[in-house]
């Protein structure tokens, strides 16, 4: 039985009103109606809350129900992929700013700290490029564009999924490897 179906059940069968039940959930009449009709899902914390209310388990609420089980399993993709970005944005914060540190240090040796200097920005470059594919992954025979606006919505950035965009980023990083070897002789 669909999700919708087991709700209008439970809530007629516990005597309740759409305006009852919404009271007790913190949610709009509509909502909740939306909800009965098959229009719209509650999301997982209500669903545990309607569980509480209704006296059943997550499994008899769901057990059916295809297309909430799809979408409780993108969502739980959707905060993984989150809370990778969010690790990734710290490690990339943490490395430009020990750059920005490292650089005003002028009583270290000047080749370690080239050799440090170039290590962390292979680093930036690589956490980059993996975050922006963590990010923005790409469906299968999908064509993507070589130039894609930034996040921030201020210019324009070379795409590490198109092929030549790949092509460049590895040009880029062979260029600073190059420089700072370079430097170091």
């Amino acid at each position: 039985m669909q999700l919708s179906h087991i709700l209008k059940e439970k809530r007629k069968e516990l005597h309740l009103t759409q305006e009852d039940v919404s009271k007790k959930l913190h949610v709009t009449r509509q909502a909740l109606s939306n909800w009965e009709n098959g229009k719209n899902y509650p999301d997982f914390l209500t669903l545990i809350n309607l569980c509480k209310l209704y006296h059943l388990s997550l499994d008899q609420l769901l057990k059916d129900d295809e297309i909430i089980m799809k979408k409780i399993t993108k969502d739980t993709n959707t905060v993984r992929m989150q809370k990778k970005l969010r690790f990734l944005d710290i490690i990339l914060i943490i490395l430009i700013g020990g750059l920005l540190c490292f650089s005003l240090l002028n009583k270290i040796n000047t080749h370690f700290m080239l050799l440090i200097t170039m290590v962390i920005v292979l680093l930036i470059l690589f956490l980059s490029l993996y975050r922006y594919w963590i990010a923005y992954p790409k469906k299968k025979g999908e064509k993507v564009p070589l130039f894609v606006p930034k996040a921030a919505g201020l210019g324009w950035s070379i795409n590490p999924q198109n092929p030549i965009g790949l092509l460049i980023f590895i040009i880029l990083i062979i260029i600073v490897i190059v420089s700072f070897l370079q430097s170091l002789i």
